[in-house]
């Protein structure tokens, strides 16, 4: 009986709420609606507030408790697509008990210009219905109606697709629900636990065999791994033009304060000097091979770093749940419960997303807000250069003298450097996911993922090429396949095994389109 409906426009499903008797309250926030809604419907007065997804929805205490419904009618599409990990969350945090939410997205817009917008500029951010029920229900909610209505205002081609969800009543707090309350909950000094669990759903999708089911159903990640990763996520902060302080004190002193920040510094020094820095220093690393005065920079940093990770973010990260610690460790590993690992693999890519944001907005609230989130984000986002990566294969394949392309098999004098797995989804430049390809075929497959069939047609292709690039590159290669397989020096069936497996799981989980030679 208590319902909210969220972006009530006009007013006009509210007003027939309320008239049927319901607890009813509307947000909007257009200042126009919402004076155009108590105009047309005198009964909403002091029933609509001032408010939108995900950060401004009122605090459902001060309108007599959490809410029996959600009504979200054409509202989702207009938020951009890495806030829809947070509007979920926002949402759940509305309801009681058994709430349920119903709601509608354009399933068929073809009136959107390429920046998906249409006439009036506005936002449609493109997501499929399938897309948005693996979210919600990862987020505690489980689908309950599904249904496609044409457009109500008769446009061409236009379609509308409702959706029902309940929120599940388990009487236990979901793992993601545990992530959410460390993300925003959890006191945080420095920002320890965004990079940890971002480098943990990185691992969790594009290197889960580094990862051991362990007897107790937990499932233990190497420290090493997440300490590697979070030089590169800091590298780009410490050389940001701007000071970009990550730990409180760090704004007012102008000083770095964080647990490995002299050894980082160190680091960066020896390869901003001429060296190329994080590109260098990223392809030294999967080459294994450091120059000799660099190496010992490198120990040091990464003991310092595992004993950060453990005595800080390992060991407190959960200090505002009741059930104590997220994590555990043990031996050089990170130790995560079963169900949590299993909700990070999933819904990795998503989590990841909001991540990024909630560290740059925590990186405004250190600087005072002298610092804007969006100052921060692109730092957060900067990677080795990725043409430096792939330039090691590429000029491995210059030198061969029966160049054909993988996919289609036929001979070439030109080639591009083709990904695998597209690095738009995995940002992946290890040798193994690297092949030629014509330019013609290249650009055909673009950000596609190869049909299982494609895959299994080119696999002595695919096979050749690998044992090529392992021949040249043999260190490379074979670390790089390593930590990617799981498996020590993986043979290339094994390794192609481990291909097909992350190209059909990230398929599956991006709802990506697939590509088959024509």
């Amino acid at each position: 009986d208590r319902i909210l409906d969220i972006g009530s426009g006009s007013g006009r499903d509210l007003a027939h709420l309320v008239r049927e008797g319901r607890q009813a309250y509307g947000v909007e926030p257009s200042k126009v609606f919402r004076q155009l809604a108590v105009e047309t419907h005198p009964e909403l007065r002091d029933r609509i507030l001032d408010g939108s997804l995900p950060d401004s929805l009122p605090d459902p205490d001060l309108l007599g408790g959490p809410f029996d419904g959600i009504l979200c009618s054409a509202t989702l599409q207009h938020i951009p697509r890495e806030r829809l990990f947070d509007a979920a969350f926002s949402l759940k945090s509305l309801l009681g008990p058994r709430g349920r939410i119903l709601l509608s997205i354009p399933s068929s817009r073809p009136d959107l210009d390429p920046e998906n917008r249409d006439s009036q500029g506005r936002l449609f951010t493109p997501i499929s219905p399938g897309e948005l029920e693996l979210l919600l229900e990862r987020t505690g909610f489980r689908s309950i109606g599904r249904w496609t209505d044409s457009d109500s205002l008769e446009r061409a081609g236009i379609e509308w697709t409702t959706l029902l969800f309940e929120i599940r009543t388990t009487g236990v707090i979901r793992p993601l629900d545990a992530i959410q309350s460390v993300l925003s909950q959890d006191r945080k000094v420095a920002t320890y636990k965004f990079a940890l669990v971002r480098a943990l759903c990185e691992i969790a999708e594009t290197r889960p065999r580094i990862a051991s089911w362990r007897p107790d159903g937990r499932v233990a990640v190497p420290i090493e791994a997440v300490a590697d990763l979070w030089i590169l996520y800091y590298w780009p902060i410490f050389t940001s033009s701007r000071f970009l302080p990550q730990m409180n004190g760090e704004w007012s002193s102008q000083k770095r304060g964080l647990g490995f920040a002299r050894e980082l510094t160190a680091l960066i020094d020896a390869y901003e000097k001429g060296r190329g820095g994080l590109t260098a220093f990223a392809i030294d690393h999967r080459n294994g091979a450091f120059p000799e005065s660099i190496s010992p920079l490198y120990g040091t940093l990464l003991k310092k770093l595992k004993v950060t990770i453990h005595t800080g973010p390992v060991t407190h990260a959960g200090g505002s749940l009741e059930t104590g610690p997220l994590f555990g460790y043990q031996r050089g590993k990170i130790l995560v419960d079963g169900p949590l690992w299993h909700e990070l693999t999933l819904m990795s890519h998503w989590i990841r997303d909001a991540l990024v944001l909630r560290w740059a907005e925590k990186t405004s609230d250190l600087s005072s807000g002298e610092i804007l989130p969006d100052q921060a984000v692109n730092p957060l986002l900067t990677r080795a250069d990725p043409d430096r990566e792939t330039r090691d294969a590429r000029n491995v394949y210059e030198e061969l003298p029966d160049l054909q392309c993988t996919w289609t098999g036929r001979p070439i004098t030109r080639f591009e450097v083709d990904h695998l797995i597209p690095f738009s989804l995995w940002r992946n430049n290890d040798l193994w996911n690297l092949v030629p390809a014509s330019p013609d075929a290249n650009q055909k497959k673009r950000d596609k993922l190869p049909s299982r069939q494609l895959l299994q047609t080119r696999q002595d292709t695919i096979f050749h090429y690998w044992e090529t690039t392992r021949n040249e590159l043999p260190t490379r290669f074979l670390r790089e396949s390593t930590v990617f397989s799981g498996t020590e020096n993986p043979s290339l069936e094994t390794l192609f095994l481990a291909l097909q497996e992350s190209v059909e799981f990230t398929a599956l989980q991006r709802n990506c389109a697939r590509w088959e030679l024509v």
